[in-house]
């Protein structure tokens, strides 16, 4: 039996575009393989929080991938 991946949650910021770790103002990628990722969902809050003190980001969605 395959041992099942477990889902993590990411922030997508405006669409296609990825937070990430790193340098930037967020750190942004376009591929989701490079984006960061949290065990909970209020962890991803929490850091959505803190991009949003660069810019507002009014179309942010947090998905459980």
């Amino acid at each position: 039996m395959p041992m099942e991946v477990p889902k993590r949650w990411y922030v997508e910021l405006e669409p296609g575009v990825w937070l990430t770790e790193g340098e930037g103002d967020p750190p942004r990628t376009l591929d989701v393989q490079f984006a960061a990722s949290w065990r909970s969902l209020m962890e991803a809050e929490r850091h959505l929080v803190v991009a949003r003190r660069f810019r507002p980001f009014l179309n942010a969605q947090i998905h459980h991938i």
